[in-house]
């Protein structure tokens, strides 16, 4: 998570809001046009999230993006 926040935090990007950071299973951290969801294999498995979203597009996130646009830079 923290890498996440860190490499958004660089490019001006400020989560709205992050939830599960106590019990440390499931967090989510809210970006408004992005949900970061970090979970334990055994949440993973206990609600099959891979069969939820299996058949669903997958897209591949570079390391390094290009830009942020401003109307979606949060400060």
């Amino acid at each position: 998570m923290q890498h996440v926040e860190d490499r958004l935090k660089d490019r001006k990007v400020r989560p709205l809001s992050i939830e599960g950071v106590e019990a440390a299973v499931w967090i989510l951290v809210d970006y408004g046009d992005i949900m970061v969801h970090i979970f334990t294999e055994d949440i993973r498995e206990h609600y099959g999230l891979d069969r939820l979203w299996g058949d669903a597009p997958s897209q591949l996130v570079e390391d390094e993006p290009a830009t942020v646009t401003a109307g979606h830079a949060r400060g």
